[in-house]
Formats: C-alpha cells, sequence, structure tokens
C-alpha cells in the first residue's frame, strides 16, 4: 500500500529506443537468414 501511495518513479527514456532497436535487429536478422536461405535452396517463396 505504501508504494501506491508515494509518487511515481521517473520516466525511463532509454527501455523504449532500446527495444525498437531489438525488434527491428532480430527482424532483420530473420529477414536476412529467410532471404539467404531462399537463394541457397532454390526455393520460390520470396
Amino acid at each position: 500500500m505504501e508504494a501506491l501511495l508515494s509518487t511515481a518513479p521517473d520516466k525511463n527514456t532509454i527501455t523504449g529506443p532500446v527495444i525498437l532497436a531489438g525488434a527491428g535487429l532480430g527482424t532483420g536478422l530473420l529477414a536476412s537468414a529467410a532471404w539467404q536461405l531462399d537463394h541457397a535452396l532454390g526455393l520460390t517463396f520470396l
């Protein structure tokens, strides 16, 4: 109850950009792997 009545913590301005960059990096890596597999195996998906 004490935590609910106290003041809110300061905003964290680092977390959002870090999560966005991580998601973008992960998506780029997966897309690159799919592209490489497509060309290596001669598939026609992409």
